[in-house]
């Protein structure tokens, strides 16, 4: 029993000696491995100061060689006692008691990477000898480190005395001695180049003729080359460093394209990937403005060896639109060239709304015709899908159907000026305002032609080809066509309005335009220029039909220029309210209820000079107003024979020119003298129907706008291209009726 409890007690005593031996081991484990951890930050921070050693020297020997270290000479920074040696400290990128021009010339914005220019508190010592300087060491710590931002610098450089010092635990890096005096002389780097593409993307593509490797004279040892590229915003002043190849830690920016490895594509705007537009990508610097100008510049440089600094000169570009000028007013103009310009006119698209820096644009001026169809195809590229490209709004809380547009729809005033120049194929699919333009308040659009356009609203807004819905606006020398014929609905809504033109116009004037494409609504007003018209004016504009071999298709199965399944419709528009229409006429055939007219469905407002050629199929509404609620008809004239009937007696009957009320309308049936009286002679015409190009030789022989006009009192109509030419088809019935032909 007692032999038993002794070994026990042996027992008992090995544990606690093995337990003293782990713990002791324990101990030294910890030790070493703090000690580890210390000399890893140790070497880390020590890296940084070469670095900064290296940038700093090498922009030392450029600044001599420019002659700028003489403009500096009475503040090169504190002077030690020496006479010739001088320090100046850095703390988060603010330079500490003298040495202020230094700075600029030593560190400038891409000298090193900017976390650290600005993030760190560093002392350099360098030597001057009137106009040349060369760097003696460098002290490096974080700023939230203990030393460089408390300590006085003299101390600092104490303890170094050309080694790596702790003390109370904290880490100052070092660089100088015999490994900075033994430094390696690298080769000479080449300059790299820029070039700016301003279209479906903004992107900077910087070429470099440095290998990848620098290989150093009279050494087999090689080091990587180093390549930035620096933005800099002309009007906020904002600076961005993007890099592109480095020899440190830090890693190239995802939004660079590698080529190869010489060649660099850096995009700064796409507004068809979510999180790249413009002001996604400068968000790291959020003092840069949408729509300001912007100059880009390559350096290539190293960190590791004594070399020039290579700059690739500066170029210049706007950060979202073609360019930006000043007009005689000083107003701020943005060029359009591109799709992805006009797109960026939207602030939810550019956030160009951020505007409190004093750069304004309101203005807007196209300077190349547009092309939605090339846009997509040049974005998907030759393996990509040109119909799944979308838009994509900066915050991306709103994106575009796939292959579709995104209406633009500013939430300030807008002046667009097409200069005559036009917008194709483009196509909209949304559930809110639909066209080029989704919604717009106080603008004023003109000279711009719309061409073979698919605007569709699928919900409770309203579509137009131009626009969803204007209001106090302006609009004037608008052209909608289609390069052919398509019996096709390119305008169309769901329960909202659906015009040519303008869905809803809400105290919005409307002069010198033309739509000629097919327009419907399921339950909202359908107009071929306009759907719904509330105050404001529509004057000098048509709206041009479709015929084939010079009649309107009519039956079950045929397709009519401008219907709607309940509510009004008019030829040229559906419903105004309290609006006046004057010197127009429409040639397009109308399909709907008893609100349906040949001109205007259902009217509230006075109506001058203006005529109506188009077929209603069920003889329901009036040649020229459906429903005519107040105002007068003054100068009017229709096609009676057109919506000519005849019953099984064979009595002959004729819809009439109001549906709700007589009123003193001209009728234009088969008497030659009447018909003459009405034509206004040869116009030139642009129409779809072939008949009507072969027989007329491209001549519209009904009264054009310009002639409607003559007693109208503007002066300038004849200026307007739309007015004189007709664009559409219309019937011809002295062909068949009058039998003219020969």
């Amino acid at each position: 029993m007692q032999e038993q409890r002794s070994k026990k007690g042996f027992t008992m005593a090995e544990l606690l000696i093995v337990v003293a031996i782990i713990t002791a081991l324990a101990g030294v484990s910890f030790i070493m491995v703090h000690r580890y951890q210390r000399s890893l930050v140790q070497l880390e921070r020590n890296e940084i100061a070469k670095e900064i050693f290296v940038a700093a020297q090498n922009h030392l020997t450029m600044a001599e060689s420019q002659g700028y270290l003489g403009r500096s000479s009475d503040d090169y920074g504190t002077q030690e006692a020496s006479g010739d040696v001088y320090y100046y400290v850095v703390s988060g990128g603010t330079v500490a008691g003298a040495g202020q021009k230094m700075f600029p010339l030593m560190l400038p914005f891409g000298a090193i990477d900017e976390t650290v220019r600005v993030g760190g508190s560093y002392i350099l010592r360098y030597q001057v000898e009137k106009t040349s300087a060369r760097m003696l060491d460098v002290y490096y710590m974080p700023l939230s480190g203990k030393y460089l931002a408390t300590i006085n610098p003299a101390t600092a450089i104490g303890l170094a005395d050309g080694k790596s010092p702790y003390d109370s635990n904290s880490v100052l890096g070092w660089y100088g001695g015999e490994e900075a005096r033994n430094l390696i002389l690298g080769d000479k780097l080449e300059k790299p180049s820029i070039e700016i593409e301003n279209a479906e993307k903004l992107r900077i593509i910087v070429t470099d003729p440095n290998s990848e490797v620098v290989a150093p004279g009279g050494s087999g040892t090689k080091g990587t080359s180093n390549l930035k590229l620096i933005v800099k915003g002309e009007t906020s002043g904002a600076m961005l460093e993007i890099t592109l190849r480095s020899s440190g830690s830090y890693s190239p920016t995802t939004r660079t394209d590698f080529n190869d490895n010489t060649k660099y594509t850096v995009v700064l705007d796409d507004i068809t990937t979510d999180g790249m537009h413009f002001s996604n990508i400068i968000a790291t610097n959020g003092t840069f403005i949408p729509g300001e100008d912007i100059t880009v510049e390559a350096i290539a440089y190293s960190l590791n060896y004594l070399t020039n600094i290579a700059y690739s000169g500066e170029a210049s570009t706007n950060s979202l639109f073609a360019e930006v000028k000043k007009d005689a007013s000083g107003n701020p103009v943005a060029s359009i060239t591109n799709i992805r310009h006009l797109e960026n006119l939207d602030s939810r698209i550019s956030d160009v709304s951020k505007v409190a820096s004093g750069l304004v644009i309101t203005d807007a001026s196209q300077a190349d015709d547009l092309d939605w169809r090339e846009f997509c195809e040049a974005i998907a590229g030759k393996d990509g899908s040109a119909s799944s490209v979308r838009i994509y709004s900066h915050d991306n809380s709103v994106r575009s159907s796939e292959g579709c547009f995104l209406p633009v729809s500013p939430t300030y005033e807008l002046t667009y000026d097409g200069k005559r120049h036009s917008v194709s194929n483009v196509i909209v699919n949304e559930s809110g305002d639909a066209g080029l333009f989704g919604s717009l308040d106080k603008a004023d659009i003109s000279d711009l032609k719309l061409v073979d356009f698919d605007i569709s609203s699928s919900g409770s807004g309203n579509a137009g080809a131009l626009a969803g819905a204007l209001s106090n606006s302006a609009v004037e020398n608008v052209l909608v066509i289609n390069d052919a014929k398509t019996e096709t609905e390119n305008v169309s809504s769901a329960s909202g309005a659906a015009g040519g033109l303008i869905g809803r116009a809400e105290s919005t004037n409307v002069s010198k335009c033309a739509a000629a494409v097919y327009v419907a609504s399921s339950s909202g007003s359908a107009g071929g220029l306009v759907g719904t018209a509330s105050g404001g004016e529509i004057a000098y504009s048509y709206s041009g039909g479709h015929t084939e071999d010079g009649v309107y298709p009519s039956g079950s199965s045929a397709v009519y220029d401008v219907s709607s399944t309940s509510g009004a419709v008019g030829g040229l528009v559906g419903t105004t309210q309290n609006t006046a229409v004057s010197y127009s006429y429409s040639t397009c055939s109308a399909e709907g209820g008893a609100n349906t007219g040949g001109l205007v469905g259902s009217a509230s407002g006075n109506i001058t000079g203006c005529y109506a050629t188009g077929l209603l199929p069920n003889g329901k509404g009036g040649a020229v107003v459906g429903n005519l609620a107040t105002g007068n008809l003054t100068d009017c004239a229709y096609f009676e024979i057109i919506n000519e009937t005849t019953d099984e007696d064979g009595l002959i009957s004729y819809l009439p020119p109001v549906g709700n009320k007589n009123t003193d309308v001209q009728a234009i049936d088969e008497d030659t003298e009447s018909y003459e009286e009405f034509c206004g002679g040869e116009s030139p015409a642009d129409p779809y129907d072939s008949t009507l190009l072969d027989y007329y030789q491209a001549q519209y022989y009904l009264k054009s706008i310009a002639a409607l006009s003559e007693g109208g009192g503007s002066a300038d109509i004849k200026r307007t291209d739309f007015v004189y030419t007709h664009h559409g088809d219309w019937p011809a019935p002295e062909i068949f009726v009058l039998n003219t032909a020969s």
